[in-house]
């Protein structure tokens, strides 16, 4: 029955769709924005967010890869969604002020 379905359809190439809030773009570059949102006060990861700074600092144009572990419930996303926020953060550059 959901096979049929159009709107579940993949989209074809060359097609615009949007991605997350902001304006339409090729359907092949669309990249998903499915972050929780970040901690209301997080505190207390300098010495990771030096060491993800420093690996970000590394990237060239194709970006890099970290690698997050730990037991649950220690921080993780928390401290991934956080890195991330600082990374985009316009005046900040490649570690975005993070620490």
């Amino acid at each position: 029955m959901l096979a049929a379905d159009p709107d579940l359809a993949a989209p074809a190439a060359g097609r615009l769709t949007t991605a997350g809030s902001g304006p339409p773009v090729p359907a092949e570059s669309a990249t998903p924005q499915q972050l929780p949102a970040t901690v209301a006060h997080f505190t207390g990861r300098r010495a990771e967010l030096q060491a993800l700074t420093g690996v970000a600092d590394q990237g060239g144009p194709g970006g890099r890869t970290a690698v997050i572990s730990g037991t649950a419930g220690v921080g993780k996303t928390a401290l991934a969604v956080h890195f991330r926020g600082a990374c985009h953060d316009p005046a900040g550059g490649p570690g975005g002020g993070a620490g």
